[in-house]
Order: structure tokens, then sequence, then C-alpha cells
């Protein structure tokens, strides 16, 4: 028997998670021996797309194209806790905000053999918050799926359970997905040995107990707080770093979507965006409302997905969509899915730790202090100021190496005498910025590096004293130093968590991959 549950959160009842089709009541149960059925019939209504085949070929009988299959869900008792068991399109009438969103995640986790994962769902939590599901024909450990542990919080998994009694396949993220041998009386029999696996309160397996350096917050107090800070942060509070509106799950999406905060159809003339902010919402709001935005309208109102001509083809709750990071009595919380998770303490201290050592490193450059302006004004102003110095500047010098469709920039600031690759990036709201200049340092430094001397012969053309550097088949990168160099007010004391991460990760590669001297230095 193949099956998909949620575990419905303490105190709610299944009638309240169980939600009713577009304009329509919620149908009646039907009680049975196993618990409450709520049936959810064929959508009669035709897909869009038909009236436009119907007008061009009007001797096609269309009258059994229909959007979408029937489903049903059914409420089941076990271990004194409610789960929403769901058939065919019956997920889609489970209200997702009053289930326990980890479930499935944490569950496989516990039960699935590390060695033997199939699919690896997981989002980036910093720079452009990349969704990314990747699988494997055959199965493999975590370290094949590219999860980065300091960057990724992992959305959901599958693969091979490490015991017969938890069936022959499990998945999970929201809900728990898998495959047993027999019929409903076993799945009620395993429920049992599930809820444990999710209860344990360590992550039995080794390779993946990197997941709970985040844990999620409970705790009621904390999470008013929380949310009365975000909402000052909606009204213009400078708190925090910047707020994303980004999808919750991965789409397969087929064209480029379009976002509304209004249900097409019902609205006339509703403001559309392509690719919309928060902010975007939070103007948008008070243009049409009278109630400013906040996180508790933000659970209520929803954005409306669009794609391949259909109309309302999915929609979340705004809360949903929220990604933030904040610091609240000294804990560093992220805002996730509607959720809070806490970054565990000791992943805090670890980084504090590496970027003391980071700070150490110094190239002796006294630079200018940033006072305002564009970074390439100040990559002008350095040069200047610097003089007389072999510093040359290299900003907005594109280089199209050999088989590539894009442009690399070397670096902003190149010292040929003192083997200097200098990276100059100006701090602005949120981590957007700097999370590109440390993708620009990664991919110019190894650019330079490589034994193709594409990179190297173009700088040495742009330089006015080409005589300093020499180019060679090979370069030592142990002789060189790479400058991040953060210019901005309080810059170094305003950089996000999640970016001092991600600046950990690319100096350490740096190291690794070179052998070079890394230095991050602010102005």
């Amino acid at each position: 028997m193949e099956f998909c549950i949620y575990l419905v959160e303490d105190g709610c009842a299944a009638a309240d998670v169980v939600a009713p089709e577009a304009g329509t009541p919620l149908p009646s149960s039907i009680t049975g021996d196993y618990g409450d059925l709520w049936i959810f019939p064929k959508d009669p209504t035709p897909p869009d797309w038909v009236m436009t085949v119907a007008g061009a070929w009007p001797e096609a009988d269309l009258s059994e194209v229909l959007s979408a299959r029937g489903g049903a869900v059914a409420a089941v008792q076990a271990a004194n806790r409610t789960f929403l068991l769901t058939f065919g399109t019956g997920y889609l009438r489970v209200n997702k905000d009053r289930v326990v969103r980890d479930f499935g995640r944490r569950t496989v986790v516990n039960c699935v053999n590390q060695g033997q994962l199939r699919s690896v769902s997981r989002q980036a939590m910093e720079g452009s918050y990349l969704q990314a599901i990747e699988q494997t024909p055959k199965s493999a450990s975590i370290g094949v799926y590219g999860v980065d542990v300091d960057r990724d919080l992992l959305k959901g998994l599958a693969g091979i359970p490490r015991k017969r009694a938890f069936g022959e396949f499990l998945a999970g993220s929201d809900s728990l997905r898998g495959r047993i041998i027999g019929g409903l009386d076993e799945l009620l029999g395993v429920l049992r040995l599930y809820l444990r696996a999710y209860r344990q309160k360590k992550i039995l397996a080794d390779d993946l107990k990197w997941i709970d350096r985040l844990k999620k917050e409970t705790r009621a107090s904390v999470v008013h707080a929380l949310e009365q800070k975000l909402d000052a942060k909606m009204q213009g509070a400078s708190l925090g770093g910047e707020v994303m509106l980004l999808l919750p799950e991965h789409l397969d999406l087929s064209s480029a979507p379009r976002f509304s905060f209004e249900e097409l159809g019902k609205t006339a003339a509703p403001a559309i965006f392509n690719d919309p902010s928060l902010d975007d919402w939070v103007t948008w709001r008070a243009a049409h409302k009278k109630k400013p935005a906040s996180y508790s309208v933000a659970r209520v109102e929803r954005i409306y997905v669009h794609v391949g001509g259909v109309n309302n083809k999915v929609s979340y709750p705004i809360a949903r969509c929220i990604g933030w990071i904040t610091v609240h009595s000294g804990a560093t919380y992220v805002m996730h899915d509607a959720t809070w998770y806490r970054v565990d303490q000791e992943f805090v201290k670890d980084l504090s730790v590496s970027l003391r050592g980071i700070y150490r490193s110094r190239s002796g450059v006294a630079w200018p202090k940033y006072t305002g302006g564009s970074e390439g004004a100040y990559n002008v102003d350095a040069v200047k100021a610097l003089s007389p110095s072999s510093l040359e500047l290299l900003d907005k010098s594109n280089i199209i190496l050999p088989g590539a469709r894009t442009a690399v920039e070397p670096c902003d600031l190149f010292d040929p005498r003192a083997r200097m690759l200098v990276y100059v990036k100006r701090k602005k709201a949120g981590s957007q910025g700097l999370a590109h200049l440390l993708m620009q340092v990664l991919v110019g430094v190894e650019a330079f590096m490589s034994h193709d001397v594409t990179m190297r012969n173009a700088i040495h053309a742009k330089l006015p004293q080409p005589t300093i550097f020499s180019v060679d088949s090979q370069v030592d990168p142990s002789k060189w130093t790479v400058v991040i160099l953060i210019c901005g007010v309080d810059a170094k004391r305003g950089i996000p968590f999640l970016t001092n991460v991600a600046l950990r990760r690319v100096v350490a590669q740096l190291k690794l991959r070179y052998g070079l001297k890394v230095c991050v230095e602010y102005a």
C-alpha cells in the first residue's frame, strides 16, 4: 500500500484541518471504523486550454476532459494523535497551517538508511534562496547530492528504510509518504513507529545530524516577540536583514509565472507582479486595505501564482513565503515557511571562532575610509589615495573566457607587484549584494589561477605598466593574496548571519583549493 499522511497539530480537530474547495462548503464526513472520511469528487470545470482547442477544432469532443481527479481525506487515530491520510488529490484539501510542518522530514531522517537515499530537496538560506530537488538512479549518501551543511535547509528527502518494519520506501517533507506491505490495518500499526521516530530527540544518522543546527522554536512568548519584531520591520524599522518573499516549495514552472495578491476572476483588474517583494505586498496593502500589513495578516492573505495560461494555479499564505533572519535575546532566528527556527548556539560559536581567525589575516594596506557613493567611485578614489603604488583599477573590466556565455570580472582592484586581487562591495540592506560578491570572488580567482592564461593575458593587456606583471603558464597561488573589501557604515557589525556563513565557506574553499592568503577587511 502506498500512503501519504500528515500529523495534525495538538489541539486541532480534524474537521478544522480539512479545507473545502474554493467557494464550496466542506462536504459531510462519512464515519467508519477507521475514522472520518471526506470525499472530494472530480472537478467538473474543464481547464482553460479546452476553450481554445474547442474554438479551433469545433468537431472535437472535449466533454470528458476535466481539470482534476477526485480525492479523499481520512482522519485516523494512533498513539493518541490524529493523522490525516490522503488519497488522490486529497492532499490539496489539507490546511498546511494546522499540521506538524517537519513531521515527514524528521521521521524519514530517523527511519531511512543514510547510505540509501534516492532524493533530496534543499533550499539555500542565503543569496537567491535557490531551491533544488536532486535525484539519483541508485541509492547514495547525502554527500552525493551537493548539500552544503553550512548553507542549506533540508526541505525533504526520500530513501530506503533501515528496518523492514518501517516499510519498503519512505519520503518526507510536511507529509510522510511511503510504501508498506499490507493495507490500512498494517499502516495504522506502523504509525506508532513513525511517531516514535519523529519524537527522537537526537538525529540517529551521523551524516544527517547537521539538520539540528536549525531547531523549530515552540515557546509561545519567544514566537510572539519575534512576530512583533517582524511587524515593526514591515513598517519600516531598521531591524535585521532584508525580508525576502519566496515561494515555500519547489514548483515545476514551464513558463515565467505571474503573481498577484488577489485571486484572478474575483477582482476587476488586480495588480500583477512578475517578481514581487514583501515591500510590494506592504505597499499594495496600504493602497487597498485599511489595516496595515502585519504577520497576523500575512497568515490569512495569500499570494496567487499564475503560470502556463492557468490562473490561480496555486496559492500560498503570505506568511509561508516570508524569509528573514534576526537576533532576539542574543539568539539567532530564521523565519522560513511560516516557522521560526533557532540556530544552534554551538554552530554560532563555531562560526564566531572561524570569523575571528579570518579577520586576523591582514593585507597591510591602509584602505581609505568609505564616505558614501557607489562602489565604482570608491575604487577610483582608492587608487588615487594609495598612489604612488602599483594598485590598478580593473572595476568593470569584464573578460569573456573561451567557451563561456557570460563575461567574468576578474577583480575590482589589482596590484601586480604585491600580487593582490581585491574585490570591493558596498554593504546595502540585506545580503544579496554581498552574496553576489562572494560568487564573483570564487569565479574570478578560479579564472585567474587557471592553467589557461586567457584571464591573465587579458589583465596584462589592460595594465598601464605591463612589464611589472609576468604572465606565466602557471601561477603559484601561495604567493598571492585575495582581499574581500566591504564598504559601508558599520559594515562589519551589520553583515547578516548567513552571509557570514557563506563568507567562511568561500574563504575555506579558496585556502583549501589554492593555498591563498585571504583577507576580509572593511573600509
